[in-house]
């Protein structure tokens, strides 16, 4: 074990995940053909359509970033990630000082990468439907994370420090 000191700064911001192209009201209706999880999916969404008059195009992020001196860096990101993100984080911030949790501050869904959206499976929509979500992420959710924790890190990095 190492000792960890330093100086702590944090930072904290969400950001607008993007979902790809919701179901119309006609094809929701149609899911209620479909088997129980997807009569439970579409009766939500359409109630969500009612009161609402649209369905969510993004959902909330938030993104942390705890910083201890040069000692030890936690990224903190909600929902369920997939391991691309904590390989990339790591990679692009040290793997020796960089920590990368997930189910932080919120839990609503997988969080797929792009790879991950690209091979397609329950992670990458499958299961949004358990989540109530209107459609799977865009393919640009893991570049809008990756962004916000750039900045996140940098601002709460100490001049000089890496």
């Amino acid at each position: 074990m190492r000792p960890v000191g330093g100086q702590l700064n944090t930072a904290f911001e969400t950001v607008c995940l993007p979902f790809s192209k919701a179901p119309s009201k006609e094809e929701l209706l149609t899911f209620l053909e479909g088997s129980l999880a997807m009569q439970r999916y579409s009766r939500h969404l359409l109630n969500v359509l009612e009161q609402e008059g649209t369905l969510p195009s993004h959902y909330p992020f938030p993104v942390q970033v705890w910083q201890f001196g040069r000692d030890l860096k936690i990224i903190f990101l909600a929902g369920e990630v997939v391991v691309d993100y904590s390989l990339r984080l790591k990679a692009k911030f040290g793997f020796d000082n960089t920590w990368v949790a997930g189910y932080s501050n919120d839990v609503f869904a997988y969080i797929p990468s792009l790879r991950v959206l690209r091979e397609g499976g329950y992670e990458s929509g499958g299961s949004m439907i358990y989540y109530g979500h209107p459609s799977p992420f865009s393919t640009s959710v893991e570049e809008i994370i990756v962004d916000k924790v750039t900045e996140l890190v940098q601002r709460t990095t100490i001049a000089g420090q890496h």
